[in-house]
């Protein structure tokens, strides 16, 4: 699974410009050192362009180093296999294949990578092997360097993709923590709600059966004394000291 990119800031870089740029740096400094070592170096004008055409394939190819990075690798890799010995100059065409061997094993294809830098080391073994005495290219500390730089890229990429994967783990993390507090905060929130809901409905009722009954009362006492008033002399249940007359507000 492809983990986001991050420039320098935290602030996430979209893949393909990322890969766009890092291609045309390859290009930028593989050009530039194949021109200052092209004026020494003098061979016919078709394997300089046939070797130019390699160069330009395989720092492009490297856009799609992410999304492909094992045919990517592989192509790099041929395009080395095939460019030093056609051309007299030896340029820095390797670089190309480090960036797409390290994009391997940083994108979680870390027994491609191995596979790689075996085969990597194997061919050029056998070809310095087949060379007649005196006319090595790579002596023997430099296929050993060879080796540990090949294993440092390897290396380097896997490490780079385990802190990714743990620097994706712990912004899920953060995340997740942030959406918990959220609910918990709207789930109090709500509760609070609730709680003032159910006061005010305690309130709002005995406040309007108090006046309910309050009401009654000076209804009653009004019309008891206006019947009181109109015939003394008849006995109203109001004003013996029923239980509506004998109400007190409080």
């Amino acid at each position: 699974m492809p983990l986001p990119l991050r420039a320098a800031g935290g602030h996430r870089l979209p893949p393909r410009a990322a890969d766009a740029l890092v291609a045309g740096l390859v290009l930028l400094v593989v050009a530039v050192w194949s021109l200052a070592g092209a004026r020494s170096a003098g061979e016919p004008p078709l394997r300089t362009a046939l070797g130019w055409a390699l160069l330009v394939a395989a720092c492009g190819v490297l856009y799609l180093r992410r999304r492909r990075p094992v045919a990517v690798a592989a192509a790099t890799l041929l395009a080395c296999v095939v460019y030093y010995p056609l051309t007299a100059q030896d340029g820095p065409l390797m670089i190309s294949f480090a960036v797409a061997l390290y994009t391997t094993a940083a994108e979680g294809r870390f027994a491609a990578a191995v596979a790689l830098a075996a085969v990597t080391l194997l061919a050029v073994g056998v070809g310095e092997i087949r060379q007649q005495p005196g006319h090595r290219q790579i002596d023997d500390t430099s296929l050993a360097m060879l080796a540990g730089w090949l294993i440092s890229l390897v290396a380097v990429g896997r490490a780079q993709r385990t802190r990714l994967a743990y620097l994706h783990e712990v912004e899920q993390r953060a995340l997740a923590a942030e959406r918990e507090q959220e609910a918990r905060a709207w789930q109090s929130a709500t509760e609070e709600r609730l709680r003032i809901a159910r006061e005010l409905h305690d309130v709002l009722g005995h406040t309007g059966c108090r006046l309910r009954a309050y009401s009654s009362f000076l209804w009653c006492r009004a019309f008891c004394s206006l019947a009181t008033t109109a015939s003394p002399y008849r006995r109203w249940p109001c004003t013996r000291g029923s239980s509506v007359t004998s109400y007190r507000f409080t």
